[in-house]
C-alpha cells in the first residue's frame, strides 16, 4: 500500500512571512520538511501544496529545484489544495505534513504508516501526548469523502485532517502505541510560526552539533531534558488555537538618520509582543529611510511604505492592503483629521503611543509615560494608560539582566540610533575632559547614525581608553556592565533605568526634558538640560560629581530599577489585542 506526503506549506504566514525559506543550520526551512521525508522508507513520493498567490512562486520554484512535484492552488483553501495533489498522485495513503514542522521524526511516520496499513482503519494518532507535530496519515479513501461532502466546513477546508476532530464519528480511528516512549518534553515548541521559533531551532542544531536534516528527534528531546533553558528562547510564544482568527494590527510609525530610530524600536517591542504574546498578524505602515527599514524586516514583519509621511492618501493604501482590526500610531507628523478619517473608515479601533498633540484626543486608547498626566485630557474621547508601566521596551529588557559590574569602572555613552544632533559626541568630549583618569569610557554607535568626523577624532585622541561598539545586538547586556551612563534623552534613558544604570541625560528638546523630569524627580537619573541650553561646564561639573559619589549612584541604581520591570511592551500589547476584539464583538452586536 503506497504512501504519499503531501507537504502544506506557504510564505504568506501571517505571523512569519517568508518562513518557509528561512534557514535553520544553514538550510531553508521546507528544504529540512522534504530531507527528512527522504529518509522515510514508508513514503514513496512528496508533493508540495502551496497558493496559487505570487508570494509563493519562490517556494514553489525552490521545491521544484529539489525534484518535488508542486501544485498551486486557493491561498485560503488547504483542502482544494489537497484535492488537486491527489490527483498527482495513486497513493493509498496520505501523510499530511505542515511545511512548519522542522523536526518531522521519519521512524514514527514510518510507525504510523504501518499501524494505519494494518489496522484497515481510516486515520491513526498516537496513544500517548507526544511533542511530534505535523504528521497525519489517512487513507485517500477518507481524504476523498472529506473533499466530497466536507468541502464547505472551515476546518476541513483550513485543517484538512483535523475536521476527523470535530467529527469523530465521520471515519475509524487506529492508535499507534508509543506508551512508555516518552516522546513529550512539557513547554517544547517545535513547529516555526515566529522568529523566535527559529532561533530557537538554530540553537538546538547547535548544541547538537548535527548537520541540517539529521538532528534525531529522540535526541532533540533529550537535549530539551539536560538543558531545560533552552526551552526560554520561544517559551513565551503562544500558540494559536486551530479555530483562532488572529487579529490584525497596523503600526503607523517613522524613523531613520534624520529623526532617530526611538520611535521604530519601541513600536517593534510591541510588535514583537503582539506577535509572540497575542498571535496578531502584525505589519507596518512606515515612513522614513533605510535604517528604519531595514530593523523592521529583520523582524520579518511585513512593510507599507509611506514616502510621503503627511499624506493619507499612502496611508489609505497600507490600510488597504492591511486591513487591520486595529491602528497604533506613533508618529510626530502635524495632525490630519482626514488621516484618522481614513482610519477609522477600516478599523475598529485606534491606539496612539506617546503623542502629546491632538491625535491623542481622538484615538480609543492612549499611552503616555509619566509626563503625560500633566496634558490636558478633558476632551478626550477614549481610555488612558499613563505611566512606566506603560513604557514599552526591547524583549532583552524583559525582564532586564541583573548589573555586573567590573573594574576599572567604566562610563558607557549613549548618543541614540540615529544621533542627528550629535549628543554623543559632545558627551564623550565632556566624558575625556570630565571623568577621572582611571574610569573607562565605552560608547555604543547607533545603527543609524551618520559617520562623523569629529567623533573619530575623539577615539584617536583617547586611544585604547576608549572602546567602541557598532551593531550593537545584546545592548541590555552592555548597560549591565556599565557604572555610570551618559545618554541621550529617549527610549535609551527608560531601557538604562530599567537594567538600573545610574545616567546623567541630555534632552534634544524641551518636550524630551519634561518627559525626562519624571526620572529625575525619582532619583533615578540626573537631567543635564536641553542640548542648546547646557553649558560644557554644567555637564562636566555633574559628571565628576556622580562619580564620586558612589553612595548616590547605588541609590539612583535601586530608584531606577524600581521603576520599570521591563513589560511595558506586553502590557500594551495585551490592551491593544483587547482593544481589537472589544471593536469587533461591538460591531458584531449592533450590525
Amino acid at each position: 500500500m503506497k504512501a504519499c506526503a503531501i507537504v502544506q506549506a506557504r510564505m504568506g504566514s501571517s505571523r512569519f512571512p517568508g518562513k518557509m525559506l528561512r534557514e535553520i543550520a544553514g538550510k531553508p526551512l521546507i528544504w529540512h520538511v522534504i530531507h527528512r521525508l527522504q529518509q522515510c522508507r514508508t513514503i514513496a513520493e512528496t508533493i508540495l501544496a502551496t497558493s496559487d498567490q505570487p508570494a509563493d512562486d519562490p517556494l514553489a520554484a525552490y521545491a521544484a529545484s529539489l525534484g518535488v512535484p508542486v501544485v498551486r492552488g486557493p491561498e485560503k483553501n488547504v483542502l482544494q489544495r489537497y484535492a488537486m495533489a491527489l490527483k498527482l498522485t495513486k497513493a493509498e495513503i496520505v501523510v499530511r505534513i505542515t511545511g512548519d514542522s522542522a523536526l518531522i521524526d521519519p521512524s514514527l511516520i514510518d510507525r504510523l504508516v504501518d499501524c494505519l496499513r494494518q489496522s484497515g482503519e481510516d486515520y491513526v494518532l498516537c496513544s500517548e501526548p507526544a511533542s511530534d507535530c505535523g504528521i497525519d496519515p489517512v487513507t485517500r479513501r477518507t481524504l476523498e469523502r472529506l473533499i466530497d461532502e466536507r468541502a464547505d466546513h472551515p476546518a476541513a477546508i483550513e485543517h484538512v485532517t483535523g475536521y476527523l476532530q470535530v467529527e469523530p464519528s465521520f471515519a475509524r480511528r487506529a492508535t499507534l502505541s508509543i506508551a512508555g516512549e516518552n516522546r513529550f518534553v512539557a513547554g517544547a515548541r517545535l513547529s516555526i510560526d515566529t522568529p523566535a521559533d527559529l532561533a530557537f531551532m538554530d540553537a538546538v542544531y547547535r548544541r547538537l552539533g548535527t548537520p541540517a536534516g539529521n538532528a534525531n528527534f529522540m535526541d532533540v528531546l533529550a537535549l530539551l531534558r539536560r538543558e531545560p533553558g533552552l526551552l526560554a528562547i520561544n517559551r513565551h510564544v503562544r500558540q494559536r488555537g486551530a479555530a483562532e482568527k488572529p487579529p490584525s494590527i497596523l503600526i503607523r510609525c517613522d524613523g531613520g538618520h534624520r529623526i532617530g530610530l526611538g520611535h521604530v524600536v519601541r513600536c517593534l517591542a510591541i510588535a514583537g509582543a503582539l506577535r509572540d504574546r497575542g498571535s496578531a498578524a502584525v505589519s507596518f505602515a512606515l515612513g522614513g529611510d533605510e535604517a528604519a527599514f531595514d530593523l523592521v524586516n529583520e523582524q520579518a514583519f511585513p512593510i507599507h511604505a509611506i514616502r510621503n509621511i503627511e499624506s493619507e492618501f499612502e496611508l489609505l493604501k497600507a490600510l488597504a492592503a492591511a486591513s487591520p482590526d486595529a491602528v497604533l500610531m506613533d508618529v510626530r507628523t502635524p495632525f490630519n483629521a482626514a488621516e484618522i478619517a481614513a482610519i477609522r473608515r477600516v478599523a475598529r479601533g485606534l491606539a496612539v503611543l506617546d503623542d502629546p498633540g491632538p491625535r491623542r484626543l481622538r484615538a480609543d486608547l492612549v499611552f503616555c509615560p509619566p509626563s503625560g498626566a500633566t496634558l490636558d485630557w478633558s476632551s478626550a474621547v477614549g481610555e488612558r494608560c499613563i505611566g512606566f508601566d506603560w513604557i514599552p521596551l526591547r524583549a532583552q529588557f524583559s525582564p532586564p539582566p541583573a548589573r555586573c559590574l567590573s573594574r576599572p569602572p567604566h562610563a558607557l555613552i549613549l548618543g541614540g540610533g540615529g544621533d542627528p544632533a550629535g549628543i554623543g559626541r559632545r558627551l564623550l568630549a565632556r566624558a575625556m575632559h570630565a571623568l577621572p583618569a582611571d574610569w573607562r569610557i565605552e560608547m555604543a554607535i547607533g545603527s543609524a547614525a551618520a559617520p562623523d568626523p569629529g567623533l573619530e577624532a575623539l577615539a584617536r585622541a583617547l586611544g585604547p581608553r576608549l572602546t567602541l561598539h557598532r551593531q550593537v545586538t545584546d545592548m541590555a547586556g552592555l548597560m549591565a556592565e556599565a557604572d555610570l551612563a551618559l545618554a541621550a534623552f529617549g527610549m535609551t534613558a527608560y531601557e538604562l533605568a530599567a537594567v538600573g544604570v545610574p545616567a546623567l541625560l541630555l534632552c534634544l528638546t524641551e518636550d524630551h526634558r519634561r518627559s525626562a523630569l519624571a526620572l529625575g524627580d525619582a532619583g533615578a537619573a540626573g537631567i543635564l538640560g536641553v542640548v542648546e541650553e547646557t553649558s560644557d561646564q554644567t555637564i562636566d561639573r555633574e559628571i565628576a560629581i556622580l562619580c564620586a559619589d558612589a553612595g548616590r549612584r547605588g541609590e539612583m541604581s535601586e530608584n531606577a530599577r524600581r521603576l520599570i520591570d521591563g513589560l511595558g511592551a506586553a502590557r500594551i500589547a495585551n490592551r491593544i489585542i483587547a482593544l481589537a476584539h472589544q471593536a469587533e464583538h461591538t460591531e458584531t452586536k449592533v450590525s
